[in-house]
């Protein structure tokens, strides 16, 4: 009988043991750490620009932001090479449209307290160099792509499009996307995308995953990992990109979905329509015997399930070496993934 009061007393403390350090692999102690953070609100020197001297103007900015001044005329405006004089006549017109103007002012508007994102901005750089010390990090710009994108890296500097997180009830957003689009349009997610653009240049998907489905549902597992390494107390609405009502749907119906991917032998799958089905945001994961109520890009979840259940039984193995791995068989084998139905 003693034994049993013993195990009951141990049972509960082993528990929060473990919890303890699953806590403690994503908090390590980084107050010895920080990351040499520069931020340049290009945006703002758009909007500042007068139409009468712009050209003047905008050859300061050229000489001031060299990179981000290329990467916006070629990438962000295609208005051609930023050696070629004719670009800033071409690209006049663009800065200067009406409604080019009125997305200026709107996003100066709503983002007038850019500063309060800072620290966060800060602490998940700060993270990035504790754990890739060695690592120049990117300089970073945010600017206004007229929708175009939310964050990209180019060359060394990395590119934040604010206008891309003016909120879902910003007025144009319903015009231009799908509901299930623009509601994570928010500035919750301006930091995660950050990390994201990170983890996609430290592992490039070309590099780190392969064509078949069970390949890109690791991948985008070990995304979600990073994140959770950055951003520890992020939460898994934010790093998933799903309401309370699909995350607890998936995690619900966890046995169920994992079950449907075996019977539709889909894990080995290469044709690239049928893999985004699972993978592509949608309003739901459009995939045989898949009902509606199935958030979208449901392998992604799972391929972080399969990660999560990984790291429970290898607790001691090196994080930066885990996501190197490229053999995502052996992850899955090792995983012993197999949630109950």
């Amino acid at each position: 009988m003693q034994k049993y009061k013993f195990l009951l007393i141990l049972l509960p403390f082993f528990i929060i043991l473990s919890s303890c350090r699953e806590k403690d692999r994503f908090h390590p102690d980084i107050s010895a750490v920080h990351a040499n953070l520069m931020i340049h609100r290009y945006d703002s020197e758009l909007v500042k620009l007068d139409e009468n001297n712009y050209l003047m103007e905008f050859r300061h900015l050229n000489e001031k932001y060299p990179l981000m001044t290329e990467f916006f005329i070629e990438q962000i405006a295609r208005a051609g090479k930023v050696d070629d004089s004719m670009s800033y006549y071409r690209l006049k017109p663009v800065i200067f449209d009406r409604y080019t103007q009125e997305l200026y002012e709107e996003t100066e508007k709503r983002f007038a307290d850019f500063h309060t994102l800072i620290p966060h901005i800060q602490k998940a750089f700060d993270y990035l160099k504790y754990y890739y010390p060695d690592t120049v990090l990117p300089e970073i710009y945010t600017t206004i792509s007229n929708f175009g994108f939310s964050a990209a890296t180019y060359e060394s500097i990395l590119s934040v499009s604010l206008d891309m997180y003016l909120g879902n009830d910003y007025r144009y957003y319903d015009g231009l996307f799908s509901k299930y689009q623009y509601r994570h349009f928010v500035r919750q997610q301006l930091v995660p995308d950050i990390v994201r653009v990170m983890f996609t240049r430290f592992y490039p998907e070309d590099s780190f995953a392969g064509n078949n489905l069970l390949s890109k549902m690791i991948y985008h597992g070990k995304m979600a990992l990073f994140l959770k390494m950055m951003i520890p107390d992020c939460p898994d609405t934010i790093i998933h990109k799903y309401s309370e009502k699909q995350l607890d749907w998936a995690e619900k119906y966890e046995g169920q979905i994992w079950h449907q991917l075996v019977e539709n032998k889909v894990l080995f799958e290469t044709e690239t329509y049928k893999i985004s089905r699972y993978l592509d945001d949608a309003p739901f994961t459009n995939a045989y015997k898949f009902p509606q109520e199935c958030p979208p890009r449901i392998a992604a979840w799972v391929g972080y399930r399969i990660i999560e259940n990984y790291l429970k039984k290898y607790p001691d193995v090196n994080l930066i070496d885990f996501l190197a791995e490229k053999d995502y068989n052996k992850i899955l084998n090792l995983s012993q993934y197999k949630p109950k139905l």
